[in-house]
């Protein structure tokens, strides 16, 4: 009979079928097939095996699994087509040795005579051979790692008929054995090399049961050099308690946390310190910190440990930057009013504090004309005059510039004894510093406050001495000024925010307000985008205190480019195609950036040109009319549109309609509020309302508070309406509430876009 070859018609994964389901199968079903394969001789063929060989040939041709059956003799009776693949030849049924199908080698390469074949073995034993790993030689001279198991089989009456084999090729596994070797090696040698301390402790257990010690079973040269000894002094066979050093912070609780992780799994992570231990490799007085971790390995535990004393240096150093001035020594502004908040914590309910803020006289000058080297070598000067002069438990601090502060101790904060340390002070200025061979004469003037009297935090009492400090600098030099409520606030004030500009722009406190534009029907068309001011201490002020300020320090175009910029990036979420207006001052349009900044803003929001408005008033347009004119068409270029802000309150001219590329006029709110009472204004409003018509644009009434007014206004003609009837100036979110409740629709799509 020749080899069959059917198509197979059902598939198993090879793991489907383990070796000791293949040694230990009943004789019926596969094994009963492959016994009779065993034992099978053609001249002997029944029809009941012949039905039953072509029921199970498909599914052992099927197996990915190298499988034979041989007679009692040894000679081959089966064999599937992965054996076929592996064997590398097809050799003949019943007259070849499976023996002979290849040349079986131990794995030292020693040739396996045919009594050590797994087959043989099984035969002459009577009983499996399992898991017997060899190399095998293919006729064409290859060399394929195998490992072979067998077992038994026998006939009805327990008769030895033959045996099965089971053969896989394990180049794969040996493969991954080496690369799992040479991981290891490569670990331990990590290990060996690294800078981090490792070690493997095994628990040591007391009479009692109970986990008394640990022993070091393993430990990594970085760990003995952690620990103050020498790298060739091996840690292993020591008891942790001796590997600590005495002085080793927790150090008797480490056991104890080191027995829970082995009873309860859980991994610890800690930082401690320890004393006596200079630096790596060498013992010494000085103290090292280290941040460790303990993980449960197998029966003990694995602990890696780390030098960070660098970092806690680092840390350390960068706190105490934090507050206090680098080039002083002294408290900075933080550190300071760190140091205000704690004592005035500490101190008891009432307890007098007077603190002091001193400027130095010509200092920018002095800066200026000597240098900064030689304006920080006076800085240096003042703050060691201001030390011999004060004593320990006074806090003193330099806060900005030419600017020191003084925290009184408790014994010398009532106002007499303030006055004669304020006195001692303005002494010391008086006395000449030699600063690089130059003498310099250098006053100084003092504001002083008290706590609790005017004012019980940092922050109260550092604006309040500022208040008299101002009113200090108004007087001659040497004086010092003790705070009293109502001292020219105003003018102060003004200052103050002056002085506090520039850092509010870098420090996020500007926020955009939006104001509702609505057309005569009474429909959402726009926002307006309106500044304001979160102060720190001062809270929320307006634009009317505070846009004069931006345009006389020069700050009112930065500051015009940041609302400009957050307006974009608001608008560009909101639904129903809302348009936002933003004011543009003279100096922004005067600006030889302002085309950029716009475009930069609409590219970096993605907000499209058609939903932004620029405002623009009418005194722009009377000096450099030809630049403000190619400016404004530049901008209309952008595909933006332009409004002519507060029309009428300048000097106002019909040219400017035509001249300029405007698309919105916008009536200014002292027309619309006599527009009820006075005749002439009602007729203004009419007839700009009705050229705007003449000339296709939109006229908007601003300053509607009334019904009446908003009656008056449509009448009158105007397309578009804004003010206190409709809604006042509201925050971002508020104002997304209130599109998103005029646009429903778009808001629901809108977020099912956002998803």
């Amino acid at each position: 009979m020749g080899y069959a070859n059917p198509q197979p018609q059902l598939r198993f994964q090879p793991a489907a079928i383990s070796w000791a389901e293949m040694t230990s199968c009943p004789q019926d079903g596969l094994a009963g097939l492959l016994g009779g394969l065993a034992a099978w001789r053609p001249v002997s063929e029944s029809d009941e095996f012949h039905g039953r060989l072509g029921e199970y040939t498909s599914l052992l041709n099927a197996l990915d699994v190298a499988l034979c059956t041989v007679d009692a003799l040894g000679r081959l009776t089966f064999y599937n087509e992965a054996a076929v693949r592996l064997w590398g030849w097809r050799p003949p049924l019943y007259d070849q040795a499976w023996c002979g199908c290849w040349r079986l080698y131990s794995p030292d390469g020693t040739p396996l005579l045919h009594d050590s074949h797994p087959a043989a073995k099984c035969i002459r034993k009577r009983r499996p051979v399992r898991g017997k790993r060899a190399l095998a030689e293919r006729p064409d001279g290859t060399i394929v790692p195998i490992q072979c198991a067998a077992t038994p089989l026998l006939d009805a009456d327990g008769a030895l008929v033959g045996a099965v084999n089971v053969l896989m090729n394990v180049s794969d596994v040996q493969t991954a054995e080496a690369a799992l070797r040479a991981c290891e090696a490569r670990f331990h040698m990590a290990q060996e090399l690294s800078a981090q301390g490792f070690a493997i402790l095994e628990p040591v257990y007391g009479s009692s049961g109970e986990i008394d010690d640990f022993s070091v079973s393993y430990a990594n040269p970085a760990a003995s050099v952690l620990l103050g000894r020498r790298p060739a002094v091996s840690l292993v066979g020591s008891r942790l308690r001796d590997v600590l050093p005495a002085q080793c912070e927790g150090r008797s609780g480490l056991v104890a946390e080191f027995a829970n992780v082995v009873t309860q799994g859980q991994g610890i992570a800690w930082e401690c310190s320890i004393a006596g231990i200079a630096g790596p490799g060498a013992p010494g007085r000085g103290g090292r910190w280290y941040s460790s971790r303990a993980e449960k390995l197998g029966t003990g535990v694995a602990v890696a440990f780390e030098d960070i004393t660098g970092r806690r240096r680092a840390e350390s150093r960068a706190h105490y930057l934090a507050g206090h001035d680098d080039l002083t020594g002294l408290y900075n502004r933080h550190g300071f009013v760190d140091e205000i908040e704690q004592v005035l914590a500490r101190d008891s309910a009432g307890a007098d504090r007077a603190l002091m803020l001193i400027d130095v006289d010509h200092f920018k000058t002095f800066n200026d004309t000597l240098g900064h080297r030689a304006g920080d070598g006076l800085l240096r000067a003042i703050s060691a005059r201001l030390l011999s002069v004060l004593r320990g438990s006074d806090v003193i601090a330099r806060l900005d510039g030419d600017e020191f502060a003084v925290l009184l101790g408790p014994k010398k904060s009532r106002p007499g004894e303030a006055a004669a340390v304020a006195s001692l002070v303005v002494d010391a200025f008086a006395m000449p510093f030699l600063i690089e061979g130059n003498t310099l004469m250098v006053g100084t003037r003092i504001g002083i406050a008290f706590g609790p009297k005017d004012g019980t935090c940092s922050s109260d009492l550092l604006k309040h001495a500022g208040l008299a400090l101002q009113r200090a600098k108004a007087q001659a030099g040497g004086v010092w000024v003790f705070y009293e409520a109502g001292m020219d606030e105003a003018a102060l004030r003004r200052r103050l925010l002056e002085m506090d500009l520039a850092r509010a722009l870098n420090g996020n406190e500007f926020e955009v307000h939006y104001q509702p534009l609505l057309d005569v029907a009474r429909r959402l068309t726009g926002m307006e985008a309106l500044v304001r001011w979160r102060h720190p201490t001062q809270g929320l002020i307006g634009p009317a205190e505070f846009i004069p300020l931006a345009e006389e320090t020069g700050h009112i175009v930065a500051l015009g480019k940041l609302v400009l910029r957050l307006a974009c990036q608001e608008a560009a979420s909101w639904q129903g195609d809302v348009r936002v207006a933003v004011n543009l001052s003279p100096a922004q349009v005067h600006s030889p950036h302002l085309i950029e900044t716009v475009q930069e803003a609409l590219d970096d929001s993605g907000l499209a040109a058609g939903r932004l408005e620029l405002e623009v008033t009418e005194a722009l347009l009377l000096s450099d009319a030809d630049v403000v004119l190619q400016t404004l068409r530049a901008l209309r270029g952008l595909g933006t549109q332009i409004t002519l802000d507060d029309f009428g309150t300048g000097y106002s001219s019909l040219s400017y309609l035509l001249q300029f590329p405007f698309d919105k006029v916008k009536i200014d709110r002292s027309f619309i509020r006599d527009v009820d009472t006075r005749a002439q204004s009602a007729a203004i409003v009419r007839a700009v309302a009705r050229l705007g018509a003449d000339l296709g644009l939109k006229v908007t009434a601003e300053g509607i508070e009334t019904e009446a007014e908003f009656d008056l206004v449509c009448a009158q003609g105007c397309t578009d309406v804004q003010g206190f009837l409709f809604g006042k100036a509201r925050p971002a979110h508020e104002a997304r509430a209130v599109i998103a409740a005029a646009y429903p629709l778009d808001a629901v799509a809108l977020a099912a876009e956002r998803g």
